[in-house]
């Protein structure tokens, strides 16, 4: 059975990444990382640099995608990031 984590990166500083964060970065096949542009690269990055630095003694790799585009002023907000979710899950 495959299993899918959703790993929280914190408030930015990779210092403040939890115990729990790292046991479960260390626990992971397949990281699926969403391009969301130029803006966001700084982030696309980070994240990459987290896993070099507490991944420990075992293989990984990344999947890398374009993220959906998505309407940021919509008017049903709950819908629309519904619609996103399922949109990156298609995706991967």
């Amino acid at each position: 059975m495959k299993k899918i984590l959703i790993i929280g990166i914190g408030a930015g500083n990779p210092e403040y990444v939890t115990i729990q964060a790292v046991n479960a970065l260390n626990q992971v096949d397949v990281f699926f990382i969403l391009d969301k542009g130029i803006d966001k690269e700084k982030l696309v990055d980070f994240r990459r640099e987290l896993c070099r630095r507490y991944i420990t003694g075992r293989n990984y790799r990344f999947v890398d995608a374009e993220s959906p585009e998505w309407e940021r002023l919509s008017a049903d907000y709950r819908a629309t990031i519904a619609e996103l979710n399922d949109d990156k899950q298609t995706l991967f």
